[in-house]
C-alpha cells in the first residue's frame, strides 16, 4: 500500500510533493520545540554577521575537501583487520 502512495505522490507537482513532505515529517515529529526555528534564524543571522565583521574567516571548499580525505586516510589506517 505505501509503495501505491509513494507512486502517486511522486507524480504530484514539486510543491505539492514538498508540502506533503513537510506533512509527513510533522507527523512523525511533534514534539519539536516550537521555538526551533526561530532560534535557528538568531544562529544564522549571528553567524553571516561573524564572516561579515571578519571575526571568523570563512574556509574554501578544496581546504574542505583535504581535510576530510586526510580525516579519512586517518580513520581508515586506525582501523583493526578482521581475522581470518
Amino acid at each position: 500500500m505505501a509503495s501505491k502512495i509513494a507512486a502517486q505522490a511522486l507524480k504530484l507537482p514539486e510543491d505539492e510533493r514538498a508540502a506533503l513532505a513537510v506533512e509527513l515529517l510533522d507527523s512523525l515529529s511533534p514534539e519539536i520545540d516550537p521555538d526551533a526555528g526561530k532560534l535557528w534564524e538568531e544562529e544564522l543571522l549571528r553567524r553571516a554577521d561573524d564572516v561579515r565583521t571578519g571575526k571568523v574567516k570563512g574556509v574554501s571548499l578544496a581546504a574542505v575537501e583535504r581535510r576530510v580525505a586526510r580525516a579519512l586516510r586517518g580513520a581508515k589506517s586506525t582501523r583493526r583487520k578482521p581475522r581470518k
